[in-house]
């Protein structure tokens, strides 16, 4: 029997290794693995799969007009506290994933752009499901139909690097990074994984993050055993994300692993799906895109204040605003606890060092007294500042 050359990928929607025969091979054909990459030769492609719990939807319905829909996830969380501040306007997402339904009413607004990096027939167009529910967790438009995403105003980028079975390869996924940051991308929400860590997409997270990029990967649906945290989730510099139940419970399929940084609703969670209808469904992979609608409202905030969106800065507020969720303190089930959206936005701009700091007064001022400046023309954050009230202590 003839033998046909075989592509072997490994699973970056979490775990599974496939290998490819090419479309001329007959029923039946075996499938040769080439040996082992040498030194100094490309490393080799590596496929991803959605997880199983993710492939079924659940509760397919059809979009209604009575009004937008807030999935639990929203209060549990505490999303409209952060909506008294911003709703994500001036930030943009890319969800890398299935595709999108560009037709979707809920998703169809926000979309800025779109491309293709599996050779799909389909194109960006999402015929798997898994693309338009996760977008929809993220920005679903506040528009009076079916639902309302974490931050309804952001700006969504589509990089389809997973095919309509819910397959990808590396190469694909890290040039679909690379595309995303050269489309303007504040924040790339990936609800994939694998066992192994891949060098290209690695290599494409950090230049992303060089960039200021907000990276967010789910931790995978492999629990709950210990230390099965997959890529890119368990990648340096990934926001990596695990799953809660309704109950702050972790869901029993969230993997562990000490590279969990922070947890959010991820079971029965409904969303967009393809067709101009709602899904729900559960898994790591709906947590991750409500921890990027949470960093799209934290870049929006950011970015009215004149203030710099960080990688490290928005890290630093998950580790210190989370709320903490048993067992106490970081945890390899939920890291540092249920992200909290209105408690990561930064509440004022930092006053920058002024060239000349020493300011004259003119008449002697008692210690203990408070001393009031003002200073026209003086601005931070594109606002302008009236006074400055300084109390006067003794030197130690």
């Amino acid at each position: 029997m003839r033998s046909y050359a075989a592509a072997v990928a490994t699973a970056l929607i979490l775990g599974l290794v496939g290998v490819a025969l090419p479309p001329a091979a007959p029923k039946g054909a075996i499938p040769v693995v080439a040996a082992p990459a040498r030194a100094g030769d490309d490393p080799p492609d590596r496929e991803y799969k959605l997880p199983p719990n993710e492939l079924v939807p659940t509760a397919v319905q059809a979009l209604t007009d009575a009004g937008d829909v807030a999935d639990w996830g929203h209060a549990v969380v505490g999303v409209p506290d952060a909506w008294k501040v911003t709703k994500g306007k001036g930030a943009k997402v890319a969800v890398l994933d299935t595709g999108c339904d560009s037709g979707h009413r809920d998703l169809k607004p926000q979309i800025v752009a779109a491309r293709d990096f599996t050779g799909s027939r389909s194109g960006s167009s999402d015929v798997n499901g898994h693309g338009s529910h996760c977008a929809g967790i993220v920005l679903a438009a506040e528009n009076a139909v079916g639902m309302v995403g974490v931050a309804p105003e952001s700006q969504l980028i589509v990089g389809k690097v997973l095919g309509d079975s819910g397959s990808g390869l590396s190469s694909g996924i890290a040039a679909g990074i690379d595309w995303a940051v050269e489309q303007g991308a504040d924040v790339i929400s990936m609800s994939l994984g694998s066992p192994t860590e891949d060098a290209r997409i690695r290599a494409s997270i950090a230049a992303a993050r060089a960039k200021g990029v907000l990276v967010i990967a789910a931790a995978g649906n492999e629990g709950p055993r210990e230390g099965t945290v997959g890529y890119p989730g368990g990648t340096p510099g990934v926001v990596c994300v695990a799953a809660i139940d309704s109950a702050l419970a972790t869901a029993s399929f969230s993997s562990r692993g000490k590279q969990v940084q922070v947890a959010a609703p991820g079971v029965n969670i409904r969303s967009c799906y393809p067709g101009d209808r709602f899904a729900t469904m559960s898994g790591t992979s709906m947590a991750t895109p409500y921890v990027a609608g949470c960093a799209a409202l934290y870049v929006s905030r950011c970015k009215s204040l004149g203030v710099k969106p960080t990688p490290d800065d928005f890290a630093q507020r998950i580790a210190s605003t989370s709320k903490d969720l048993p067992p106490s303190g970081r945890d390899t089930a939920t890291g540092f606890g249920l992200v909290q959206p209105a408690k990561l936005l930064p509440t004022s701009s930092p006053v920058p060092d002024p060239k000349d700091p020493t300011v004259p007064v003119p008449v002697p001022v008692p210690v203990g007294d408070k001393l009031e400046l003002f200073l026209p023309g003086l601005t931070v954050g594109g606002r302008p500042v009236k006074r400055i009230v300084l109390e006067l202590e003794p030197k130690p």
